[in-house]
C-alpha cells in the first residue's frame, strides 16, 4: 500500500523552523542573563575576599591596610607597609565592572577594626554591571565584610 504523498508540506516545515528560531532566540536571551549575574557574581566575590583579607593581614600582621575603590572605576587599590615602605597593588574588577559608590576603608592594626566607622554603621558600596548590581558593606567598628544582592 503505497501512501499517495510521503514526508512534510512546505507549510509545516516553515512552521517547525519559526518554532526553532524563537526558542534558540530566547535561550540566547537568558544565557545572555545568566552570564552576566556570574560575572557580577565573580567580581563580588573577588572584592570582598579581598577586603577580608586586608582586614586578615591587618590582624595578624599589626599593621594598617587600606582599601579603596573609586566611583566608574573598575579597578581598586589595597596599601599596606611591607618592610618599612608603603606597598600598593592595584586590583581589576572583570568585564565592564564598575563601583557605583566610592569605599574608603583603612583595617587598623593591631586588631583589623574599621576604626573610622567607630560611630557608624560602616561604609557601602555597590558593583554594577550593565542593569545589575550587587552591595558590599564593611559594617561597624569591627570591619565584618557583608554582600547583599540589590
Amino acid at each position: 500500500m503505497r501512501h499517495p504523498h510521503a514526508g512534510f508540506t512546505l507549510l509545516e516545515l516553515l512552521v517547525v523552523i519559526a518554532i526553532v528560531g524563537i526558542l534558540v532566540t530566547i535561550s540566547f536571551n537568558i544565557y545572555g542573563d545568566l552570564r552576566q549575574k556570574e560575572v557580577l557574581r565573580q567580581g563580588v566575590q573577588q572584592f570582598s575576599a579581598d577586603l577580608n583579607n586586608s582586614r586578615s593581614i591587618a590582624r595578624r600582621l599589626s599593621q594598617d591596610v587600606q582599601v579603596k575603590a573609586n566611583v566608574n572605576q573598575s579597578t581598586y587599590t589595597i596599601t599596606r607597609p611591607i618592610a618599612g615602605t608603603s606597598s600598593t597593588q592595584t586590583y581589576t574588577l572583570p568585564e565592564n565592572m564598575k563601583f557605583s559608590t566610592a569605599l574608603d576603608v583603612t583595617f587598623s592594626k593591631p586588631y583589623g577594626f574599621a576604626t573610622q566607622f567607630l560611630n557608624t554603621d560602616g561604609q557601602r558600596t555597590s558593583l554594577t554591571l550593565a542593569n545589575r548590581s550587587i552591595s558590599v558593606y564593611v559594617i561597624g567598628l569591627a570591619g565584618k565584610v557583608v554582600v547583599h544582592e540589590d
